[in-house]
């Protein structure tokens, strides 16, 4: 599951214990022991990634202070922070915002950034400056892969990772290998991975569909010049295979993706400097009902047929980035430009009757065009702020939609009719404000106050979902939808107070954390008699209010001799306001805690995972409560040479039947669980991994 991840180098043993958790903190100088857990920036927390039994790198959210990951499949996590997920969060992969290539995120951002070419993950810890992306109402995280990098003189220098690892629970095997050579003007690397593992076992029977198949390469070349002028030009090519996602009513039969950025950055005019890049992406997906699952039946006169469905979708998006940074009243100023631009298609079809089509979604576009600025430096004795504006354009239309059954049914054809003639083009104008102030309050003492007012506009699902379909970046909640063209965006006012607290020993950084958010996007029973006439449970989109808040602890204690302990603790609560109803899959109280054993040429960690139950779920989506749980891993490495890693690892040691409330509820027929039951996490996983690095 999740390993805390410490430089290999001697023997650490972590415990998880359930009010002490953690993983991913920042950094700390602490004596005899490497932390890797990196400080790159005041509230970003940055967790380096090695190779591991674990395939999907969303899964390591885990790891951070407040962070989690709706699991809707093996590959198949969306990012939460904060009780926000989806498209509230700014995830980022490699510099590149990422668009899922369906209208169930089956290829959510996180799923672009195969664990065992990742080199880290980075979580903006709490308010997000507003230079962190164009929409960041919840959060951002960054996911980087590996790259190679500048050298100090011309030498040419080669390096690299290879790697290669089993699973048992699943049979799964992974591989990859990845090598760069630079000098300090040239650099350049190649990576590739291959990924491939069954239905995942249980204490109780199998997860079904639950199998993965993914291929990646990555590659990349960068130039510098000697007066610090850089170019980079990077590609990577995703292709996953049949993967399953048993808490969507389909699953991925294939996803294909192609991105490509080029980058520049030069200094000017002193300590000025000049950043802009331009990305692009193409992703084709197809999915169905019937390669890894058995359909549903519908009836055909008197004769059950099965009801086969596939869905072909496309994303293609062009993102553009270019900021200044330079001195600015004894602090440092960045003011820029950010656009990001997107268009989905989706059509829905039976392979059995070519007849049959339904325009799920038709060009519809989500286009961003946004200024910023941003100033950070000192404003008293002790204390340091960070304040921003962006100002946002928010563009988006779809063209007309039609179904194959409205010749049949006038209830579906009058909802065509009614898209086909309003006016789908709108337009948002947006405003993001952030503030935080730090106060030295001693030497190893800092306290900080933040607040800010972020707004989303409505996704492109939650516009121009047309007729009842289950098509809701993600949701899961086994509900139908319909969109609403005229929502507004939503408003959240944002408050935090928070310390960091370092000693010679350790950390201590707790955070409490108030979210007032009004027009907040959720399904709502819907009232419209042509909406209720095709699905009378249907949900439709719409403006609610509702409130976030909480804590969550970052830590490490530096124990006698080799031993350190540390861990996160989250907890988020979610509800509306504007009726007595909770937040839909919001995780509970959970607590990750290490404890480490450092020596000589081994290592080692038994980890226990701690989730409470939750009682506080969403009536209006018809969420299940969850029981708590616990589960404790076990983790020994052994360094044969200096270049020679090897891992052996058993997660969920005690083999229990754990259900995580964020896993989601399970949608197929004749399955070793019943439908609506909540899916289990992997039963007692033992796994191998060897890593050479040069």
């Amino acid at each position: 599951m999740i390993y805390p991840v410490i430089r290999f180098s001697p023997l650490c043993l972590s415990l998880f214990i359930l009010t002490t958790p953690s993983v991913a903190n920042e950094i700390v100088n602490l004596p005899t022991i490497e932390i890797e857990e990196r400080l790159v920036t005041p509230g970003i927390s940055e967790l380096p990634v090695y190779p591991s039994a674990i395939y999907d790198s969303g899964e390591l959210l885990k790891s951070l202070p407040g962070a989690n990951i709706n699991r809707n499949g093996p590959l198949s996590g969306v990012a939460q922070y904060r009780g926000y997920f989806g498209d509230r969060v700014n995830v980022r992969i490699g510099d590149v915002h990422l668009e899922p290539a369906g209208p169930n995120a089956m290829d959510a951002p996180m799923s672009y950034l195969p664990s065992i070419l990742a080199d880290s993950i980075q979580l903006e810890r709490g308010i997000s400056r507003v230079s962190s992306g164009i929409e960041t109402v919840g959060g951002t995280i960054i996911g980087n892969s590996l790259r190679s990098e500048f050298q100090a003189d011309d030498n040419w220098i080669s390096s690299g990772r290879a790697a290669a690892g089993f699973s048992d629970v699943n049979d799964g095997l992974q591989t990859s290998l990845f090598t760069s050579i630079a000098n300090r003007s040239h650099r350049l690397h190649l990576g590739a991975s291959r990924e491939r593992g069954n239905d995942y076992e249980f204490d109780g029977g199998v997860v079904e569909p639950s199998e993965h198949d993914r291929d990646s390469v990555r590659l990349g070349y960068g130039f510098r010049s000697d007066n610090g002028q850089q170019f980079s030009l990077d590609y990577s090519y995703d292709d996953t295979g049949k993967t399953g996602t048993p808490a969507l009513p389909m699953d991925i039969a294939w996803v294909r993706s192609d991105v490509v950025r080029l980058g520049f950055e030069t200094p000017f005019s002193g300590n000025r400097r000049l950043q802009a890049s331009i990305d692009y992406q193409d992703s084709r997906h197809l999915m169905t009902n019937y390669h890894l699952r058995t359909p549903p039946l519908m009836m055909m006169g008197m004769m059950p047929m099965p009801m086969n469905r596939h869905a072909y979708t496309d994303v293609v998006s062009l993102g553009t980035n270019l900021s200044v940074s330079l001195p600015l009243f004894n602090g440092e100023a960045e003011f820029g430009f950010n656009s990001d631009q997107a268009e989905h298609n989706a059509v829905i079809g039976d392979p059995t009757n070519a007849m049959f089509h339904v325009d799920n979604f038709n060009n519809a576009q989500r286009d961003l065009f946004s200024l910023f600025g941003e100033w950070q430096g000192a404003i008293a004795q002790d204390w340091q702020a960070t304040t921003g504006l962006r100002v946002t354009r928010v563009d988006t239309d779809a063209d007309t939609v039609n179904h194959s059954m409205a010749m049949m049914n006038g209830n579906i054809a009058a909802l065509r009719n009614r898209f086909n003639r309003a006016d789908r083009s709108q337009s948002d104008t947006n405003t993001d404000l952030a503030l935080e102030l730090r106060q030295t309050l001693r030497d190893s003492i800092t306290g900080l106050i933040g607040i800010a007012h972020k707004q989303r506009a409505p996704s492109y699902q939650e516009r121009y979902l047309w007729v009842p379909l289950q098509s809701t970046g993600g949701l899961a909640d086994g509900n139908t939808y319909v969109g609403n063209i005229n929502l507004d965006p939503e408003q959240s006012m944002q408050f935090e107070l928070g310390l960091e607290i370092v000693g010679n020993r350790g950390m201590f950084s707790p955070r409490i954390f108030f979210h007032r958010v009004d027009d907040y996007i959720q399904g709502v029973p819907a009232t419209d008699a042509l909406v209720t006439a095709v699905d009378a449970t249907a949900l439709q989109f719409a403006n609610v209010d509702a409130q976030l808040s909480g804590f969550d602890i970052d830590w490490q204690y530096q124990l006698a001799g080799q031993w350190q302990l540390r861990g996160v603790v989250s907890y988020v609560r979610g509800k509306r306001r504007d009726i007595g109803d909770d937040l839909y899959r919001i995780a509970p109280l959970n607590a990750l805690t290490a404890l480490h054993y450092l020596t000589g040429t081994w290592d080692a960690e038994l980890q226990l995972e701690a989730y409470a139950s939750q009682s506080k779920v969403s009536t209006t989506n018809g969420e299940a409560e969850s029981a708590g749980y616990a589960i404790t891993n076990l983790r020994l490495g052994y360094q044969a040479r200096n270049d020679l890693q090897l891992t052996f690892a058993v997660d969920n040691l005690f083999d229990r039947d754990y259900r995580p409330h964020l896993g989601g509820s399970n949608r197929v027929n004749g399955v070793d669980l019943a439908p609506g039951e909540r899916i289990p996490g992997p039963g007692r996983n033992l796994y191998l991994v060897a890593t050479m690095e040069w």
